[in-house]
């Protein structure tokens, strides 16, 4: 297996120290000197009114088993449907390897909605048919996995937009363009 590790560093709003995002797709470490911290993270998912509402619903369900790429994200943050639902889809064997972690991050969404990380968890995946795993942040908002650019960055992802792909590792993936606008990287096998 090739190596491959992708981190973001991010500070706390408790200051009590930096709290890692990992899109892990094998062993390799990177020095975490590298990156530089944030006071907070925010991300545009917040609605305000039914139609916006629904739009985040309909995002939502047409991710199931994809990571959202947002680059005006800073860092990688699910929803616990989200995560309860692609935990749920995995065979047992890779139900195993889910691993949890402590965390203190807090989100700023859209609209100043804010929501504190119940948890770090790391996920089975399968990107362009590599199996790795991915370290998100769990939040109790109804929102996808929501990949931030930092880490799509650290993994050198190039999108095409013409062809609605992303390159990786000289490997093309066809994104899924949700009825939002929002393109899915498949996770599955």
């Amino acid at each position: 297996m090739n190596i491959v590790n992708i981190t973001t560093n991010m500070e706390d709003t408790n200051n009590t120290g930096p709290q890692f995002n990992f899109l892990v797709m094998n062993e390799q470490t990177l020095d975490d000197s590298e990156f530089e911290s944030h006071d907070k993270v925010s991300l545009f998912v917040g609605c305000t009114n039914v139609s916006a509402n629904n739009t985040l619903q309909t995002l939502v369900l047409e991710s199931y088993g994809h990571a959202i790429l947002d680059s005006g994200c800073a860092t990688t943050v699910c929803g616990e449907i989200w995560l309860n639902n692609y935990i749920n889809s995995l065979e047992e064997e890779f139900q195993d390897l889910v691993a949890w972690e402590k965390s203190t991050q807090q989100f700023t969404f859209g609209g100043g909605h804010m929501a504190k990380s119940k948890g770090r968890v790391s996920i089975p995946c399968w990107m362009g048919g590599v199996q790795g795993n991915i370290t998100t942040d769990v939040v109790t908002c109804h929102i996808p996995l929501l990949m931030g650019r930092k880490a799509m960055e650290k993994a050198n992802m190039i999108l095409v937009f013409q062809k609605h792909q992303l390159i990786w590792r000289d490997i093309s993936i066809n994104l899924k363009l949700t009825t939002t606008g929002h393109y899915g990287l498949p996770l599955g096998r």
